[in-house]
């Protein structure tokens, strides 16, 4: 699951650093106003969008919608980036 809002500059590296360990990847969005919709949906992100009232919400919100049932959570700060590992 990958919480985001107006994430454009930073979402398609998230996604990247991500996709060979993941088999499907939910974007919880909470109604960005730029292009984080579009640019998740065209790396083949399973995106859903919920008004942000606090990252737990978020997370469960993202948990029932995707149903899944193992879950690696991340942000752009703990992506597998060099970045984030650095």
């Amino acid at each position: 699951i990958v919480l985001t809002y107006n994430e454009e500059d930073n979402i398609e590296e998230c996604v990247k650093s991500i996709a060979d360990f993941c088999k499907r990847i939910v974007v919880i969005d909470s109604f960005s106003s730029d292009s984080t919709v579009e640019i998740a949906k065209k790396l083949g992100c399973d995106v859903y969008r919920h008004k942000f009232e606090n990252y737990s919400k978020q997370f469960k919100y993202g948990c029932f919608e995707g149903f899944l049932s193992l879950i690696p959570s991340l942000n752009y700060a703990t992506s597998s980036s060099p970045i984030a590992t650095n």
